[in-house]
């Protein structure tokens, strides 16, 4: 099975407090054997009784040790006075006694490597070491040696040419003031052949970025952004870039894929893998991707060449060796075009293990394709499943049909509006909705000949794609057949849901023109369809801003959309007299009319999808739960405890690691 440990977070604290724990054999049968001491956080001044062995420098493995706290605005008015009282403190992130000696602490400006003359450089397992400028600088020279900067820098601990860890401090404004490193990297363990470490969508929906760490390699499954959720930065990684071995990526949502081009501008310098049409959607709007970034302008056109260098396409079902004993095998899982669930076989001295990865999962009724590959799953190895849980606490009904609610609402506010606002995400939503518009003036849902305009560069060129997917069947070419036809439905090949084209952009045909954000659209056209699905920026945020307060405009709501943004408050106050909401510190009062339909355009699984999808693997002994809000993980969870008996179910917070190996298998109480 697994253990589970706690990334420590603030003050460093332990305790003697033991609990049960399940050990489970290969077959997975448990049995409560032992009590084992549970170091947590209680008091600095407890004793924990270390691991066998002590670990010197040159044994030391990437985030054994960590810098956990600096003082850099240090008091005083010069150098000289400054520097003595500035401070760096070093932490013992594993399960045994390690030796400071040898370890070399360095910033922009120089290094130190830690001499035995400092006095006890022993630390216990989640012990703290402290060292003063004083002794690291007793020059105080700000030039030639380390010298910590109230502006902020990075700092960098190393042994030899191996990185162990680096930490970027933010800027002090007060002297003295202490600054406490808050994400830190998963405890190391040496008895683990195995980690999964989970640096995001760990009870949230954004981030999605698992590190899989195999003795000395790692690889990563999804770097994605977390979409200004504000918790965390995109550009800060808890590991090194440059050490990490591989990179998969699930499908082109930006919450799977959104730090690439930081992991590339930070080292990282080996293969992407993901199937052909995720490249393509891709692609095609990296330039966009790496132009608004934070990179620096001369160096956006390296990482782009780097990244477009990169990338590995990968057919479904066909197994690719991502790293030395790790194989990744793609199949679909429905939820957008090219998206997938990858089985991961890794091999570890002697041991085999089998990981599932669902990325997200679709639910089922997606018009452009087939539900997830449920005949691969039942012959799939995996004993752990990582799950997605974005809908994990909500069952959809769709007996009536996906689109109903859509052409009602829909046609009832074209009849008694003047403009029709559908935010929507730029990927796969903008085109689901324009085919269901479509479908609904050819069958008479819809009145005939709408006007209808795509804004956004994004999903212009998104929806071009997706015109080119569909043009590909009418052309009836047999090489793309062969590339495109395993990525969708039979019947999205079978019907023009996007061909001809029955709308026009706000960019021009080309993408490239200039939007007027205040353009005349009531007089102009019928509906507007605008990215983003949050209605937080570009010209679906513009559209709400100007027409929320307009009784003659409509808002349809097709997305999910967190509460604090324009979609979400638009949601939390429908109906309610005097309603307002805030954009950007701006109060507007809500006149216009909002139609709710995101389940009919949801593209994932509802809460039982999910079960029906974790029931297909036939091994599993562990469920992974990620990738949703804390409740829909909590709902998820006990549905699954409810219907699949024996199975060990973890919720994992951020920086927490799942290990898998060693002499025994443990479940964490």
């Amino acid at each position: 099975m697994y253990t589970l440990f706690r990334t420590t977070f603030g003050e460093v604290q332990r305790s003697r407090n033991p609990k049960e724990v399940v050990i489970r054999n290969r077959s997975g049968s448990p049995a409560i054997v032992a009590l084992l001491t549970v170091v947590l956080a209680v008091a600095t001044s407890c004793t924990a009784v270390p691991d066998a062995g002590l670990l010197q420098a040159a044994e030391l493995s990437r985030y054994a040790v960590l810098i956990v706290e600096v003082i850099a605005n240090a008091p005083g008015y010069t150098s000289e006075e400054e520097i003595p009282n500035e401070s760096i403190t070093l932490l013992n992130n594993t399960q045994t006694d390690i030796d400071l000696v040898g370890v070399t602490i360095s910033d922009e400006h120089g290094s130190w490597t830690i001499p035995s003359s400092v006095g006890d450089t022993i630390l216990e397992p989640g012990e703290k070491w402290t060292v003063t400028g004083s002794t690291y600088n007793p020059s105080k020279d700000c030039f030639n040696a380390i010298c910590l900067r109230n502006k902020g820098e990075c700092l960098t601990l190393s042994y030899g040419a191996r990185e162990l860890d680096r930490w970027c401090y933010p800027q002090s404004g007060v002297q003295g003031e202490t600054l406490r490193r808050l994400n830190l990297p998963a405890q190391v363990v040496t008895t683990s052949d195995l980690s999964i470490a989970f640096w995001g969508a760990a009870r949230e929906v954004q981030g999605s970025c698992y590190q899989i760490s195999v003795g000395e390699t790692d690889i990563l499954v999804d770097c994605g952004s977390f979409m200004n959720s504000g918790e965390y930065d995109d550009q800060v990684f808890e590991f090194a870039p440059s050490e990490i071995d591989g990179v998969i990526i699930t499908h082109s949502h930006a919450d799977h894929y959104g730090r690439l081009h930081y992991l590339f501008h930070q080292g990282y310098q080996g293969t992407v893998y993901m199937t052909e049409v995720t490249a393509e959607l891709y692609l095609a709007r990296l330039d966009d991707t790496i132009y608004y970034s934070s990179i620096p302008g001369n160096e956006k056109e390296s990482v782009e060449t780097a990244i477009r260098k990169s990338i590995h396409e990968v057919e479904y079902c066909s197994p690719v060796t991502v790293s030395a004993g790790i194989t990744a095998t793609f199949f679909n899982a429905g939820h957008i075009p090219g998206s997938a669930s990858i089985s991961l076989n890794i091999e570890a001295d002697g041991e085999a293990y089998s990981v599932l990865f669902s990325g997200d999962i679709g639910p089922g009724y997606h018009p452009f394709l087939d539900p997830p590959d449920y005949a691969f799953m039942s012959q799939d190895d995996a004993t752990v499943l990582v799950i997605e849980s974005t809908y994990g606490d909500t069952v959809r009904d769709t007996s009536d049909g996906p689109y109903d609610a859509f052409w009602t609402g829909l046609a009832i506010a074209i009849e008694e509006t003047e403009l029709v606002v559908i935010p929507a995400l730029s990927l796969d939503r903008t085109q689901r909705v324009l085919a269901a518009i479509g479908e609904g003036m050819e069958e008479g849902q819809l009145p005939p000949d709408l006007g209808i305009v795509v804004g956004g560069k994004s999903s212009c060129y998104l929806t071009e794609k997706y015109v080119e997917f569909q043009r590909s069947a009418q052309l009836a070419s047999a090489s793309l057949e062969r590339r495109y036809r395993p990525y969708f439905s039979d019947e999205f090949w079978a019907e023009s849901y996007l061909w001809p084209c029955f709308w026009t952009y706000t960019r021009g045909t080309n993408c490239k023109g200039w939007e007027d954000c205040d353009a005349d659209f009531k007089n102009e056209y019928d509906i507007v369809v605008a990215p983003p699905g949050f209605g937080d920026s570009s010209l679906s945020k513009h559209l709400i801003e100007r027409y929320v307060s307009d009784p003659d405009v409509a808002f349809v709501k097709v997305s999910w959309a967190p509460d604090d943004s324009p979609m979400g408050q638009l949601a939390l106050v429908q109906g309610q007299p005097n309603a307002t909401i805030t954009i950007e510190g701006t109060t507007y009062p809500v006149e216009a009319r909002l139609v709710s339909v995101s389940e009919a355009f949801s593209g994932h699984a509802d809460q039982d999808g999910l079960v029906q999808y974790a029931s297909a693997l036939p091994h599993i002994d562990t469920i992974v739960i990620t990738h949703g809000e804390y409740s829909s993980m909590l709902a998820l969870k006990s549905r699954l405890s409810a219907e699949l008996d024996g199975l060990e179910i973890v919720v994992p917070e951020y920086g927490k690691a799942i290990l898998l190996g060693g002499s025994e298998d443990y479940a964490g109480v």
